[in-house]
């Protein structure tokens, strides 16, 4: 079960690809919300969801990720349930797999929007309660931002 943790905004570091990249499609304000994850105290989930010029800007976003997450020696695939044709949900894998606070990820795009929704725990390894977690509350998403466009 989630429940709200504290709002966060996103913040990028100047010279960043990934908001070099996010300029160049056109990509509005970032809104971000923190979860945290019932009896799991040190579990984060973490749901961005980044506003678009266009439906193909977001799509482009989307393929950058999908695109990512095809080094299967670095990812494993998952079933992303009802989040539209563009999403792919993974989780991380490998030697660094650990290196990164977030093990599981699930990306979409609904029109001009993507949403980008990550679980990990603070200390350690992702528990598997993070893709149950993550692929709930993406398809809550999913489902309002569909009936939106």
């Amino acid at each position: 079960m989630l429940f709200p943790s504290t709002p966060a905004r996103a913040r990028g570091r100047p010279g960043d690809p990934q908001i070099k990249r996010l300029k160049q499609l056109g990509a509005g304000p970032l809104a971000q919300q923190n979860y945290g994850l019932r009896g799991k105290p040190t579990v984060v989930v973490s749901a961005v969801l980044v506003s678009f010029g266009t439906k193909a800007a977001a799509r482009d976003w989307h393929r950058d990720f999908a695109t990512d997450t095809g080094h299967r020696d670095q990812w494993k695939i998952l079933k992303a349930g009802d989040t539209g044709k563009a999403s792919t949900f993974a989780r991380r894998i490998g030697p660094k797999a650990n290196e990164n606070l977030f093990g599981y990820e699930l990306q979409f795009a609904a029109g001009n929007f993507v949403g980008d929704l990550s679980c990990g725990d603070t200390n350690g390894p992702a528990p598997k309660a993070c893709e149950s977690a993550l692929r709930h509350l993406a398809q809550a998403w999913y489902a309002k931002l569909a009936k939106s466009h």
